[in-house]
């Protein structure tokens, strides 16, 4: 238990980066300046997957219940693990969608 809850604390201080305005939600154009700041090319189209990866409601844009929900069980807690979990999960998605159609 103690776990989750430290990991869900360095879960909410990696959002509160990502999250430039500080309305409490995480738009293509912040994730896209987010991977830029970290030095991580990301093309357009590859940010609007991850983001809609997450984005469970539609919204065009990740809540921080979004964001944890789908990083809670990464093995890591630092963002350049995350962003390789959620690119993983992404291609994993993506593989998994190609070989079902």
């Amino acid at each position: 238990m103690l776990y989750v809850r430290e990991h869900e604390k360095n879960l909410r201080l990696q959002f509160s980066h990502l999250d430039k305005n500080k309305d409490g939600k995480v738009d293509l154009e912040e994730l896209i300046d987010a991977f830029k700041d970290l030095g991580i090319a990301v093309e357009v189209n590859e940010a609007r997957k991850l983001l809609q990866r997450m984005d469970t409601d539609g919204s065009l844009s990740i809540s921080y219940n979004e964001w944890r929900d789908f990083l809670l069980l990464a093995p890591s807690t630092d963002i350049h693990g995350l962003v390789k979990f959620w690119r993983h999960s992404t291609s994993f998605l993506k593989q998994t969608t190609s070989s079902t159609s």
